[in-house]
This record gives structure tokens, C-alpha cells and sequence, in this order.
């Protein structure tokens, strides 16, 4: 059935007159409640039953603990597309209030206890009962069958349907991932004939399931639907994550231009699809990240004839018609943020930054592009047009290129045995460095040149540019992270207590929390040779004492400082090693 079918049923089955059970059931992921409430808020109104009702299985252990959800999450069908909450349910209670004045009225004895809690799950099986037989001419939805508690079996869930459909006048829809079910040993296989008028299946299309989720209308969010159809996607929970990550970076993108935002939003679909599918379809997001560089070939076994060759052919060939051809550091960028699963203000923050430099990158380096279009684009004999074509874009980009750009054109002038070229190119690009007086962080490179002539010359750049560093760069590159580097650990142990004193006292930053735990850990580091060992006990040693000092200085550093002091073993064990 498509999308507009099942809407159709669904909406016949709400406005029924007489009461009815139907089951609405399809894969994991596929949108099934979300169609179900999207209905319920567009057509409320329809609604035949005076009340509405939705309960989950998921964690429920027995049939009076359903029975009892029910009752609780009863409200009136013109708010069907809201959740029951507290004015609700004490709505619902005093409706039992006066059934039970009246059964009490009658002779019928219930405990003192049970009858003063003011809360259902409180009250007695007599108050129970009185509960749920208040429940009458209700719509009802009942989700996760697939997903309930083994003490609530399948036999006793479609009973209690058929009791309120045949006794009730409720009309009940069941909701379930058919799949996870065991054929033929689930007692719904067994009864469901019995119970239900009519089995609805929802299975969208990637078209389908897109429009449920994107705005159409919406040039932004349009473009997120193109992507999600092109990559397949039909899982609504793929597609609405999607648009959360996309609504986060909206305020930072939308601004910028046209290409920048294609970008983005093309990277960040492929990324979801990614990270977060169970599609066996899908591409690793490893593969992805190594796309255009050496390391994709590294990533597959590199034997033309064994499986792992074809599926890298497969992938090359899927992301090429999806239109991702190479993972610059604008894509790393977006996937970083989605494998993190949130952003925040500081990361939002720094993709802006990134953007704003791809900008101005974009600029000059599309002609770059142009000649890699040549490339790509025909098998003609057209060498000397290519050649013509990167030349023209290196007068204009050269000192504007990554690494990785530079990396590649050497590949493409080496292939063509234009050696010497390749080199006075990597030559050039060396002295705009040195002439703008760059400052290169190995950390920072995500793909180091796979080109031999470029990788010796950017470590001998940086080993001859290497700027002396301040205290606080021996901290701050590796809070938040898990790399230690040898070199700056062994700096940064030997500093003086002073130093670390320094660092923390004229420190106004949200992130000081950060920088003093990352320095105290070291307490708690083992190392696998004595040098570090002493190096991150002396850290340590010196960063405590540094607190101390601070600690001692005035009442609010006092309570500053408080947090800390569950070190203090530690501090006083280490300082008892460091006796002489």
C-alpha cells in the first residue's frame, strides 16, 4: 500500500462508527507511530470514539500493569494529539472517585490505605477494577507488541482487544514490527484472525518516507530530501535524525553560499546514513573518511581478485553516483559532529570558522577543480589540455591549496612522468609557506601526502618552523582527547610549580574544570617505562600543589577548590614515593 493508501485506511478506521481492531504493522524504523500520530493530529476531528488512548508495551510486566496504562493515559479526542499528563489522570480518578463512592455505597469493602493514595498505581485491585471499567467508547493504540515483557504474554494482550472492542465500544489499533516476531510460535500468529478486522502493512518508499519527514516546500530541507531519495533512505528514524542534525547547523549555513550549503547537507545525509543505519546496503563510514586519498586503497585489501576488491569497486562506483567523489576537511568536519551524536555551541562555532575559510578557499581553488574535471570527465588523448588546465589553476591557487590537494596533483604529474615538474611545484608551495610564515600542527593534518618528495619536505618544514611553545600548549591540544604526545608530556613535567600556578589562577575560561582534571588524571596514569611514569607523577605533583596554593589564598577558592581535594590520597601517596 502507499503512503496516501495506508492514510486512507487509517483515517476510514478512526471515523468507523462501530468499533473495530486493526493492526498496523511494518519493519523496524519505518515510521509507523510517527504516520499514526501525524494522522491524529491532522484529523482529530474525525475521530468517532469520545476519548483517546495510547499505550506502549515497552516495559510493562503484566496485564493489570496494560490495563492500568489505559486507564492513565485516557484523554478527550480532541486532544488525541497529546499525551495524557497529571490533569488528565486526575480527571480520570475522579470519575473513580465517584464509581467507588457509589461501590463503598453497596457494601463493598476497600482498604483505608488503598482508598486514601491519590495515585493509580498506589490503589487496590478493587480501585483497579473500578479504573479500567471506566474505560469505554475510547480509541485506542497499543505500540510495541514486539517489545513487551515476557510476563505479558500475546495471548492475553489480544484478549484484553477483544474484550474492549467487543464489550467496550472501543475501537483499538495494535502497532508492531511483524518481523520480530517468531512465525508461528507468537500467540498473535495464532489468534490474530480471531481479533482484528484487517491487517494494515507500512512499507514507504525512500520517496515517500522523504516527504513524510522533509518540508517540501522548504528549499533547504529540499535538499535533504533529493539526498535521503538518492541514497535510499525509507527509515524514518535515518530521515529525522537527518533533519535534527540539519536544523542544529542551519543557523550557521544558511547564510553562506550556495555550493557551501549543497556541501554540507550532501556530506551530512551520507554521514546519518551512514553512522546511524542498520542497511546492509550502507557504506562504512571508514571508507567514506578515506575517499580520495591513499588510505581508501588501504582500506580494502589491495588483491584485484578477492571480495574485499569488489566491494571497494562497488563503493567507488555507489559514491561516485551519489556524487561524492573526495573527503576534504570540510566533510571530516561534518562527520565529526555526527559521529559525536550532538553539537554544541563550541562546535558549531568552529565548522563556522572552517566554512567561512572554505569560502575564501573556494574562490580561487575552483579552477583547480575545472582541471581535475578534464581529468575525470572523457578518455580522450587530452594530456596536454590537462596539464594546460592544472598549470593555469596552480598561477592562481597554489599557496591556497591543502595538502591534500598539493597531494594529489603531485600523483597526477608523477603518473604522467612529470617528475621534476611535480617537485619545483612541491618547491613553490614550500617557500609560500615559509614567505607567509605558516605554522603547521602534525596533529592537525587528518591525511598526511602519500607523495615521498612533499612528506619530507613538510617534516622538515615543520621541524625547522617549530615555534617555541608557551605552558599552555602543552595542555590544551589534548584536553578532551585520548593522544598523549611524549614529547610535550615530558615539557610539561618539567615546569615549575609556579607555572602551573600561573596557568590556573589567571585562567577565565568555562573550560578551566577541564584543564585541571586533564593535569590531575595524570595521577592515575600507569605508564609502560619509568621516564613517563615520572613524568605524570610530577604533573600531577605539581598541578595539586598548584591547587593548594590557590585553595589556600581565600575562602571562595576554598570552595572552588573543594571538588579537588578527593585527590588528596593520591597527592599524598605520590609525594611519599618522591621522597628522597
Amino acid at each position: 500500500m502507499s503512503v496516501q493508501q495506508v492514510k486512507s485506511a487509517l483515517e476510514m478506521f478512526i471515523s468507523e462508527p462501530n468499533s473495530r481492531a486493526v493492526v498496523l504493522k511494518g519493519e523496524w524504523g519505518t515510521g509507523k507511530t510517527y504516520l499514526w500520530n501525524m494522522l491524529l493530529k491532522q484529523k482529530k476531528e474525525s475521530i468517532s470514539r469520545k476519548k483517546y488512548a495510547y499505550v506502549s508495551l515497552f516495559g510493562l510486566s503484566n496485564l493489570v500493569d496494560l490495563k492500568r496504562a489505559i486507564f492513565e493515559n485516557v484523554v478527550s479526542s480532541e486532544n488525541a494529539d497529546t499525551n495524557g499528563d497529571f490533569k488528565s489522570l486526575i480527571g480520570n480518578l475522579a470519575g473513580v472517585g465517584q464509581a467507588l463512592e457509589r461501590a463503598v455505597r453497596k457494601g463493598v469493602k476497600v482498604t483505608t490505605d488503598a482508598a486514601s493514595i491519590p495515585f493509580v498505581k498506589g490503589l487496590g485491585g478493587v480501585v483497579d477494577a473500578i479504573s479500567f471499567a471506566s474505560v469505554s467508547d475510547t480509541l485506542i493504540c497499543i505500540d510495541d507488541y514486539e517489545r513487551r515483557n515476557s510476563g505479558l504474554s500475546g495471548k492475553e494482550v489480544l484478549g484484553l482487544i477483544s474484550y474492549l472492542v467487543e464489550n467496550k465500544n472501543c475501537s483499538v489499533i495494535l502497532v508492531l514490527n511483524h518481523s520480530q516476531l517468531s512465525a508461528g510460535l507468537d500467540e498473535y500468529f495464532q489468534f490474530n484472525e480471531k481479533v482484528f478486522d484487517y491487517e494494515i502493512e507500512f512499507a514507504p518508499t525512500p520517496d515517500e518516507a522523504a516527504n513524510l519527514v522533509f518540508n517540501v516546500g522548504d528549499e533547504y530541507e529540499h535538499r535533504l530530501l533529493t539526498n535521503s531519495i538518492a541514497l535510499k533512505i525509507s527509515n524514518i528514524r535515518i530521515l529525522k535524525k537527518i533533519l535534527y542534525f540539519s536544523k542544529s547547523l542551519a543557523s550557521v549555513i544558511r547564510n553562506y553560499p550556495e555550493p557551501i550549503v549543497t556541501q554540507v547537507l550532501h556530506t551530512l545525509t551520507l554521514a546519518v546514513w551512514s553512522i546511524y543505519s542498520s542497511d546492509p546496503q550502507r557504506v562504512m563510514i571508514g571508507a567514506i573518511k578515506e575517499l580520495g586519498g591513499s588510505g581508501f586503497e588501504a582500506y580494502f585489501s589491495n588483491k584485484d581478485d578477492s571480495p574485499d576488491a569488489a566491494i571497494k569497486n562497488k563503493v567507488s562506483i555507489f559514491l561516485k553516483e551519489y556524487g561524492f567523489s573526495n573527503c576534504d576537511e570540510l566533510d571530516i568536519a561534518i562527520i565529526s559532529l555526527v559521529e559525536k551524536g550532538y553539537l554544541d555551541a563550541g562546535e558549531i562555532s568552529k565548522l563556522a570558522e572552517e566554512l567561512a575559510a572554505k569560502v575564501e578557499h573556494n574562490k580561487d581553488i575552483q579552477m583547480l577543480r575545472g582541471a581535475w574535471s578534464v581529468y575525470r570527465c572523457s578518455f580522450k588523448d587530452d594530456e596536454d589540455e590537462l596539464i594546460a588546465s592544472f598549470e593555469s589553476a596552480l598561477k592562481v591557487c597554489l599557496n591556497k591549496m591543502s595538502f591534500m590537494d598539493l597531494d594529489s596533483v603531485c600523483e597526477a604529474y608523477r603518473g604522467l612522468e612529470r617528475n621534476e615538474r611535480a617537485t619545483q611545484i612541491v618547491d613553490e608551495y614550500m617557500l609560500g609557506l615559509t614567505q607567509q610564515g605558516t605554522v603547521i600542527d602534525k596533529r592537525s593534518l587528518y591525511r598526511w601526502p602519500k607523495d615521498k618528495y612533499l612528506s619530507d619536505a613538510l617534516n622538515a618544514y615543520i621541524e625547522e618552523s617549530k615555534a617555541e611553545k608557551g605552558f599552555a600548549d602543552y595542555i590544551l591540544p589534548y584536553v578532551g582527547t585520548n593522544g598523549l604526545n611524549s614529547e610535550d608530556y615530558l615539557k610539561l613535567s618539567q615546569a615549575p610549580v609556579e607555572s602551573f600556578y600561573d596557568f590556573f589562577s589567571n585562567a577565565k575560561d568555562e573550560a578551566l574544570h577541564s584543564w585541571v582534571l586533564y593535569c590531575l588524571e595524570f595521577g592515575s596514569i600507569r605508564a609502560s617505562e619509568d621516564v613517563s611514569q615520572v613524568a605524570f607523577r610530577n604533573i600531577f605533583l605539581k598541578s595539586y600543589e598548584a591547587l593548594l596554593k590557590i585553595r589556600g589564598e581565600s575562602l571562595l577558592n576554598k570552595m572552588r577548590t573543594d571538588t579537588y581535594m578527593s585527590y588528596q590520597k593520591i597527592y599524598e601517596a605520590l609525594k611519599e614515593q618522591n621522597a628522597p
